[in-house]
């Protein structure tokens, strides 16, 4: 599919060039083309990108990489957020209608047997996820990211509602850890067909969640709170098992062998990894709690910190670098807060007071190698 795009707008930019020949020059005519086929779609912003280095050269690449979309480019951004955050308030809706059926508080609903909604849901989720074209075409992914959710929840209410069923699970797959493990594995399966198949990054980062949720660091979300799991006991398995994830992703990207598909992982991969693991560290080195190998985890996670800085700065990981210099900024007021808390108030304040005038400094000083993100 990349290289047919690639043919496509080659033959497009020949025939677009000599179109435009007499009335402009050909460099402005190709660029003029090469922006309308990625506003129609027909290129990504990196195949876009590929294509201006190569036709335009590396100055107009820059040029162009420099300025700020235009209005129209903004306009269908915003309407993309607002279609999720639509399809975010439909689930919630989804999610007390269904509560609405399993209580059977209607009259009319407790006429059939619960089985038959159930089903009835969950069929129309499928077809949802799966064709969505025959009900939308136009509007085909957030109909799929909304039965791809919604078969989530009809699941969830089939094993709630169904005692015999969930003894079953249970008995087979236990519970705790185990039933975690084994439920993120199947929705990371699950979230990275959907990726794939739409090439979307919403569902690779879901998939990114579910793998982080193997973890043992979960994600529960309700309306207003967005709460992350972690275990005490299990910190050590969250720390080192998201730093292997990074470090594996860093190492496959550095050495080119990313494969083009797996990039729909990438936003979930470098977002939420890098936080789960900033978090499991800011708890195991915080100085406020009693954790057996706290020097460890703060020793770690300032090398972990350094190679992330260089990374910025050497190897364009902007985002991992950006996450962990906030982390590293929480955790040095974590530790400033606490040594001045041990010192009394007097000495504290002005321990609190000359550090932060001369981070301050520091700052101004040495700006440009600072990470703003």
């Amino acid at each position: 599919m990349k290289i047919l795009l690639r043919v496509l707008a080659l033959c497009l930019l020949l025939i677009g060039a000599a179109a435009h020949a007499t009335e402009a020059a050909p460099e402005q005519a190709r660029q003029e083309l090469i922006d309308q086929l990625e506003r129609d779609g027909y290129l990504s912003p990196a195949q876009a990108q590929e294509v201006r280095l190569k036709y335009l050269g590396p100055q107009a690449s820059q040029a162009r990489s420099s300025n700020e979309p235009g209005l129209v480019q903004r306009f269908v951004t915003l309407a993309n957020f607002f279609k999720l955050l639509a399809v975010i308030l439909l689930l919630i809706w989804a999610r007390g209608m269904l509560r609405r059926f399993a209580a059977g508080l209607w009259y009319l609903v407790a006429l059939l047997p619960k089985e038959v909604y159930q089903a009835s849901f969950l069929l129309l989720g499928l077809v949802l996820t799966i064709r969505p074209d025959w009900i939308w075409p136009s509007q085909a992914f957030y109909l799929a990211l909304f039965g791809a959710f919604g078969n989530l929840m009809v699941l969830g209410w089939i094993i709630e509602s169904h005692t015999a069923l969930r003894e079953v699970l249970q008995r087979w797959f236990g519970t705790g850890l185990l039933a975690t493990a084994l439920s993120s594995t199947l929705a990371l399966l699950y979230f990275g067909a959907l990726a794939l198949a739409y090439e979307s990054q919403v569902f690779g980062f879901f998939a990114a969640v579910s793998l982080s949720s193997m973890l043992s660091f979960g994600m529960s979300y309700s309306p207003g709170l967005l709460t992350l799991h972690v275990r005490d006991k299990a910190l050590a398995a969250v720390v080192l098992g998201h730093l292997l994830v990074l470090l594996a992703y860093s190492a496959t990207r550095l050495s080119g062998h990313w494969p083009a598909p797996a990039v729909v992982f990438e936003t979930g991969l470098q977002y939420y990894c890098t936080i789960a693991m900033g978090t499991g560290f800011l708890i195991g080195a915080s100085p406020f709690r009693i954790m057996p190998r706290r020097l460890t985890y703060l020793a770690l996670f300032l090398l972990v910190l350094l190679a992330a800085l260089a990374a910025y700065h050497l190897a364009d990981f902007k985002v991992i670098g950006s996450i962990l210099s906030v982390f590293g900024v929480l955790l040095a007021l974590e530790w400033l807060g606490h040594l001045c808390w041990r010192s009394g108030f007097l000495r504290g304040s002005f321990i609190m007071g000359i550090t932060l005038f001369a981070a301050s400094l520091a700052a101004e000083r040495f700006a440009g190698f600072l990470v703003w993100g």
